[in-house]
């Protein structure tokens, strides 16, 4: 990058030089566009654009600055979430050129191992782990084989991330969402085995403890939250590339249903990590009861056991993906309402006629792809019709619970920049300029909510 750096400064110093010069248009003359035309047969002939010599360095050196996010994934990738939240970042400031992709596919998986380093099997087990599911589960026979079906999916929606923005929507509707629909039906079996035998040791060591832990679907609740994130990008993706438009209200609606459920999935996880917490706490205070020790020794357990309660970097980075979640679910909803709003006041048609098709057949078009999920459960038009009727409620009301979710989402992306500080940037799932973003749409919608209920107060 520095040599380029260099050149392109040598061209700008003799640029003067070759624009008075009889050369000028050397390199345009001597190229002949038909020079495979004779190999080409009847296809059209391709426009031939050649660069000058200042574009030519700003875009290779544009490539190599690309390149060096390959180098952020090898380096930084070192878990799954944290693989995943980088090939999310890298996809959603738009795809990079074809090399980069090119290099973070071949990259991912090499020597048979995830970026060349870790085992497939161990990479998505640790995922788990980390997720909150037991090692006691995938350490069993069938646990290891749950986990050896896993890897290919698990694989897959990281090589999602890798392609353009518009291949995206299409390999998750077509492919992946079917491989962890089947997979659900698996984890399901998986969770019914562990919770037997849970129980059978239960009543043999009458022990409380696994009584609790016994009544968790752990591999359930990790493939639901996977196939949930995956279901919400479709839709997200949906609408970025404008596949909806009478229909946007649908989407909306669906996306913040989505939301909310992986929401509750992720309460979850937190509430059983806490449960643990708890647990090891309690037996590290009971087994300082039993056995006696010098005073030094207990001062400086003491002192290790404060540094050891602090939390880790993993778990401030699930806390911000946890409030960022949060920010999706509150902006989602309230756009929803404000479209509501909007056909209310009729400054949308809420009734569209069609000739050879009709709303219901579009919406249930649009989510057709998820009906090879089990949970959670599709949803239809008829859910649609029934979960977006705000006919019983005052326009007024319906307005002040649109503006109630902006002012919430505001809160949360307050909250969210402060989590941030405590991280690093390259684990955020975001930038701070777009969370920047969302806070200005939020102010956008609370100004027209404003103006809207003003004009229909006073026409």
């Amino acid at each position: 990058v520095a040599k380029l750096r260099d050149l392109q400064k040598l061209i700008t110093i003799s640029k003067d030089l070759l624009a008075n010069s009889e050369h000028a248009d050397t390199v345009q003359n001597v190229f002949n566009v038909f020079v495979n035309r004779s190999i080409m047969g009847n296809a059209p002939v391709r426009k031939v654009r050649i660069k000058s010599s200042d574009e030519a360095i700003t875009a290779l050196s544009t490539i190599l600055d690309e390149t060096q996010l390959v180098c952020q994934v090898l380096v930084k990738g070192v878990t799954y979430f944290r693989l995943k939240r980088i090939l999310q970042r890298i996809s959603q400031h738009g795809p990079p050129n074809i090399l980069t992709r090119s290099l973070l596919v071949s990259n991912l998986y090499f020597n048979d191992l995830i970026l060349g380093q870790w085992s497939a099997p161990d990479f998505v087990r640790d995922a788990m782990h980390d997720a909150g599911v037991p090692s006691s589960l995938t350490n069993t026979p069938y646990g290891m084989s749950f986990v050896d079906r896993v890897v290919k999916p698990a694989y897959d929606s990281l090589r999602l991330l890798c392609l353009n923005r518009g291949r995206q929507k299409e390999c998750i509707d077509s492919i992946i969402l079917k491989d962890w629909g089947l997979l659900q039906q698996e984890a399901k079996a998986i969770d019914y085995h562990y919770n037997e035998e849970a129980l059978e040791q239960q009543r043999t060591s009458n022990s409380s403890v696994s009584q609790t832990m016994s009544a968790r679907f752990h591999a359930t609740n990790w493939i639901i939250s996977e196939t949930l994130s995956l279901m919400e990008d479709s839709i997200s993706l949906g609408v970025e590339a404008n596949l909806f438009q009478v229909e946007i209200d649908a989407a909306f609606w669906y996306r913040d249903f989505l939301i909310s459920t992986q929401l509750n999935v992720m309460t979850a996880w937190r509430n059983i990590k806490e449960e643990k917490a708890k647990m090891v706490k309690a037996l590290e205070e009971e087994q300082r009861r039993l056995v006696k020790k010098k005073k030094g020794k207990k001062a400086s357990h003491c002192t290790k056991q404060i540094v050891s309660n602090l939390p880790s970097a993993m778990e401030y980075e699930d806390n911000v993906e946890y409030v960022y979640t949060s920010v999706k679910r509150t902006l989602c909803r309230g756009i929803f309402r404000f479209i509501m709003v909007l056909k209310q006041a009729n400054f949308l048609d809420s009734d569209v006629e069609y000739q050879f098709t009709s709303k219901e057949t579009i919406i249930n078009k649009r989510f057709e792809s998820f009906r090879c999920i089990d949970q959670p459960a599709l949803l239809t038009y008829d859910d649609f019709v029934q979960g977006s009727d705000f006919s019983r409620v005052d326009p007024d009301r319906l307005i002040s619970a649109a503006a109630e979710c902006f002012d919430t989402t505001k809160g949360l992306i307050d909250q969210l920049n402060k989590s941030l500080e405590l991280i690093q940037s390259e684990y955020a799932p975001f930038d701070k300029s777009e969370v920047m973003m969302l806070k200005k749409v939020c102010v956008g919608n609370s100004i027209f909510l404003h103006k809207v209920g003003t004009f229909l107060k006073y026409p």
